[in-house]
C-alpha cells in the first residue's frame, strides 16, 4: 500500500485555508494510507478532530527547521512513507528539500520552492510567471485555476451545478471570510448589509479560528436589533449546501473564493492576505469579481454589487482528482 503524509498548518499568521487544503486533496487518495504532520495550535487540533483524521503527528511550535525536518523523516522511515506532499505559505520552505520521501509535492504561490520536488500545484491566476522551467527540470507543474483543490463532494456539485444569476435576482447572500478574519470583517460586512439591504437573506460563516469574542459581539448585535433574515453557523464541515443556497459570495480571496466561482456565484471579495491581492485585482480586471479592497470594504463597491453589477464568474475546467495519479506515476518511475 502505498502511504502519502500530509504536512500543513492552521494558525494565526497562516489561516487555515493550507490545511483544509490538504484534507481536501487526501480524499482523492483512494487506497493510501494518509497520514498528517502540523504545528500544534488550537486551530489545527480543532479540524483534525472535526475531519476525524486518526493518523496525524505534531510538531512542536518551538521546534527549528532542523528539528521540524528530523520530525518528519523520522515518521517517514518508521511508517514506511513513500510520498511527501505540504503547503507551508508561512515562510521559506527550501528546508523541506531534506525531507527523505521517494516523491514530494507541494501546493505554492509564492515561486520559491525546492528544486527537488516532483509535483508543484498553483492554481493561482498567472502563476506559470513565477516559475523558470530550466531550473526545476525534474518537476511537473500544474497551473491555473483549474487545479484548485476542492472538496470531493463540491467538485461533483460544481461540476453539475450550471446555475448563475445576474445581479438583479441576487436574494441569498453567502458571507465567509476565511479561517481566522484577524481584522473581523464578518462584522463589518454585517453591519453594512443591516443598514443596505433589507430585503437579502444572509448567511454568514464562521470560520475555525473565529474568535470566541468576536462571535458573542456578533450575535450581540443582531439580537440587539432583532435581525432574522441573517443566519450564522460555525464549524462547517458541509459547505456544499450553502454554495447551493446562495445566489452570490461576499468574503476573502483565498480558497473560499475559488469554490464560490467553481459553483458559478458572483462574488465581492476582500484580499485579506497579502498574496490574495494579485489574484483579487487579475479577477477584478476580467470583470469576474467586485474587489471590495486590500483588507478594507469599499461601502459603495459593496451597493453596486449587490444592486446593479453585471458580473460573471470564470468558467474553468476542475481537474485536481488528476493529481493522485501523478504522484503514483512519479512514484512507479522510482521503483
Amino acid at each position: 500500500m502505498n502511504k502519502i503524509l500530509f504536512r500543513a498548518d492552521a494558525g494565526e499568521k497562516s489561516g487555515t485555508g493550507d490545511l483544509y487544503s490538504l484534507l481536501y486533496l487526501s480524499q482523492y487518495f483512494r487506497g493510501w494510507k494518509k497520514y498528517f504532520i502540523c504545528k500544534k495550535t488550537p486551530q489545527t487540533q480543532s479540524i483534525l478532530d472535526q475531519y476525524k483524521i486518526k493518523d496525524s503527528f505534531f510538531i512542536s511550535p518551538r521546534f527549528d527547521r532542523r528539528q521540524e525536518v528530523d520530525r518528519i523523516n523520522q515518521i517517514i522511515n518508521r511508517e514506511a512513507i513513500n510520498a511527501f506532499f505540504f503547503e507551508v505559505t508561512n515562510g521559506p520552505v527550501d528546508y523541506l528539500k531534506k525531507v527523505q520521501a521517494q516523491v514530494k509535492g507541494c501546493i505554492d504561490f509564492w515561486g520559491r520552492i525546492p528544486d527537488n520536488l516532483d509535483l508543484v500545484i498553483n492554481w493561482d491566476v498567472e502563476s506559470h510567471r513565477l516559475y523558470l522551467p530550466e531550473k526545476f527540470p525534474k518537476t511537473k507543474f500544474l497551473l491555473g485555476p483549474e487545479y484548485v483543490v476542492l472538496k470531493k463532494d463540491m467538485l461533483r456539485a460544481a461540476i453539475l451545478n450550471g446555475k448563475f444569476k445576474p445581479a438583479r435576482c441576487l436574494r441569498n447572500i453567502l458571507v465567509f471570510f476565511g479561517g481566522f478574519d484577524k481584522s473581523d470583517f464578518t462584522f463589518r460586512t454585517v453591519e453594512l448589509f443591516e443598514r443596505l439591504a433589507g430585503s437579502l437573506r444572509i448567511r454568514v460563516i464562521l470560520g475555525a479560528g473565529y474568535t470566541d469574542k468576536c462571535r458573542k459581539k456578533l450575535l450581540d448585535f443582531l439580537r440587539r436589533k432583532n435581525i432574522n433574515r441573517i443566519s450564522v453557523y460555525q464549524n462547517v464541515l458541509e459547505m456544499k449546501k450553502h454554495y447551493l443556497w446562495a445566489d452570490a459570495f461576499v468574503g476573502a480571496g483565498g480558497l473560499s473564493l475559488f469554490e464560490a466561482m467553481a459553483m458559478n456565484l458572483p462574488a465581492a471579495v476582500v484580499s485579506t492576505y497579502g498574496h490574495q491581492k494579485r489574484r483579487c485585482k487579475w479577477f477584478k480586471k476580467m470583470n469576474a469579481i467586485v474587489y471590495l479592497g486590500g483588507r478594507s470594504i469599499d461601502e459603495n463597491k459593496l451597493k453596486q454589487f449587490l444592486f446593479s453589477s453585471n458580473i460573471h464568474p470564470l468558467k474553468f475546467a476542475l481537474r485536481c482528482d488528476e493529481i493522485p495519479n501523478l504522484i503514483n506515476e512519479r512514484l512507479n518511475l522510482k521503483t
